[in-house]
């Protein structure tokens, strides 16, 4: 008994040890700071939400490449909270150098590079950022800056579980997997099909470790074109896909690329940007950087300006060589700042935006197709018409006309008209830029147009019941079922032998799609619904 007593006693203790514990994390977060107002953030659809359930937009900077000499000695924790305190930043993103070389002969080597000790070195370098981090109470990215993190996957598994392991308890954390893929501004889908295995296989390993920390998609062509990767979604929760800009190279293309992400419910942040072009250098294009500030405030996209960093191009924020030593205090704002570092601290010391100079086309699709907007003007020489991309994101102060054109897709679909603030069923339709237009495409194929739309056929013989968040198919005879989705693809296909078919997210996706079922013998279609799966 008196050994029972003991073996209580020290659970007992344990359990205390183990919430005292609990608590001292806890306190460590100071109070009043990013970390402690918003606490674990997550996303929901199209937004990043704190603890309160409410829209947060985190502000900051990103470090230089970790091993350039222009960069590495600002890696520590007293410039992290430095920035936090004086120049109000919510985040920080730590760029770990990969396979890159930098310096004269290639001298300061990533963390991949054949230098000794290079992995060591440039993990010390992220980890004393994150542990400034916490200490300052804002949020840290940790940042595999590579451009071609693919080819890297076993190497990147390794870093991201260590980091997942280390700090999943952490509400500071958000993993980002890939910097900037490059691929092909004429074919990013094809950038996008040799990255995704690489970006599932990534957020697969660090969902085992941590469920909830927010992981940021690298997107293609130096992720200019998240819309891409978003019509082609990777599966799983928390998740953010990149957009970078740089504000004297790129404008109302990549706004209305981000536009789409976000129409298509997907999260946006911009882990990257610059007020210069994009190659880091001069001219400065402070006009258009007050155009993407405001169209950041205006949908709560978190950013990070490139680069904390002293390296002689437009792009860095510092003059200065201190690596603000907590002795002597930080960098002088009118002497020790480049002109990047003096306009982004003044947006961070002051509140985000409230003007909306923007007007926007939410386009839904029904069935299986796209919707191009176009200027369509004439050759002053020749005569003949022109074709442009148009934006589904345009300043207010443009007023034009220009066309929306429905294009259906292959394999026998056929635009069957506009719904919305357009009506009508030609396939070029004209609209003005003088307002916000809500949209629906539809696109009809004779295959599915004969789908009920009640959630059953008649075949009183057959039926489908709900089941942990799938369906339960019973029937008379022998089948074989597939499942179409709203496009009209096969998402799936299952044999039916009697008793009950159970489809659920083991099997397919959550959506809703079509269901057919057809006799084995006969080859008789005997069944139709409508079915949803859900998570």
């Amino acid at each position: 008994m008196k050994k029972s007593l003991i073996s209580l006693s020290s659970l007992a203790l344990m359990l205390m040890l183990i919430l005292v514990s609990a608590g001292d994390l806890f306190a460590q977060v100071p109070a009043g700071s990013p970390v402690d107002r918003h606490g674990q953030l997550k996303v929901v659809g199209n937004q990043i939400l704190d603890k309160n359930n409410e829209p947060v937009q985190l502000r900051g900077m990103s470090y230089f490449w970790s091993m350039a000499g222009e960069a590495s000695l600002y890696y520590n924790e007293d410039v992290v909270k430095w920035l936090a305190s004086d120049w109000k930043i919510s985040v920080i993103r730590a760029a770990m150098g990969i396979s890159e070389t930098w310096g004269v002969g290639g001298a300061a080597v990533g963390y991949l590079g054949a230098g000794a000790n290079a992995k060591e070195n440039e993990k010390a370098r992220i980890e004393r950022v994150i542990t400034g981090a916490i200490e300052a109470g804002i949020y840290v990215i940790i940042d595999w800056h590579s451009h071609t993190a693919h080819t890297q996957t076993e190497e990147s598994l390794e870093f991201f579980r260590e980091m997942a392991d280390t700090y999943k308890d952490y509400p500071n954390i958000i993993y980002e997997i890939y910097n900037e893929p490059i691929g092909s501004a004429a074919n990013p889908q094809a950038n996008w099909q040799l990255i995704k295995p690489y970006t599932q296989t990534l957020i697969d390993a660090i969902r085992a470790i941590d469920p909830y920390n927010i992981i940021i998609i690298g997107t293609p062509f130096y992720c200019q074109r998240p819309d891409v990767a978003a019509a082609d979604p990777v599966i799983g929760e928390h998740l953010a896909y990149s957009m970078h800009f740089y504000s004297a190279s790129h404008r109302d293309d990549i706004r209305s690329h981000t536009y789409r992400t976000l129409s298509m419910g997907k999260a946006v942040f911009v882990s990257e940007f610059g007020v210069c072009n994009a190659n880091g250098n001069t001219p400065y294009d402070f006009v258009e950087a007050d155009k993407w500030m405001a169209f950041m405030d205006e949908h709560k996209l978190s950013w990070a300006n490139w680069s904390i960093s002293n390296k002689a191009e437009a792009a860095s924020a510092l003059t200065s060589t201190r690596p603000v030593p907590s002795a002597t205090g930080g960098w002088n704002p009118e002497t020790e700042l480049t002109e990047s570092g003096k306009y982004i601290r003044n947006k961070l010391l002051n509140p985000p935006s409230t003007e909306k100079l923007f007007h926007y086309i939410n386009v839904k699709i029904e069935g299986q197709g796209t919707v191009r907007p176009l200027y369509i003007r004439t050759n002053p020489t020749t005569g003949a018409p022109i074709e442009t991309d148009a934006l589904f994101a345009y300043q207010k102060t443009m007023d034009t006309t220009f066309t929306l054109r429905a294009i259906p897709a292959s394999g026998g679909w056929t635009f069957a008209g506009w719904e919305g603030d357009l009506t009508g069923d030609e396939n070029d339709s004209r609209i003005r830029t003088n307002r916000d237009w809500t949209i629906t495409a539809k696109f009809t194929h004779p295959t599915l147009s004969a789908f009920p739309t009640s959630a059953r056929s008649n075949a009183a013989q057959w039926s489908i019941r709900r089941v942990n968040g799938g369906v339960s198919l019973s029937g008379p005879s022998a089948g074989n079922v597939t499942l179409y989705d709203i496009r009209g693809k096969v998402a799936g296909r299952f044999s039916y032998s009697g008793g009950a078919l159970t489809i659920n997210k083991s099997n397919i996706a959550a959506g809703s799609y079509f269901m057919t079922v057809r006799d084995k013998t006969s080859g008789r279609e005997v069944y139709r619904a409508r079915v949803s799966m859900v998570n």
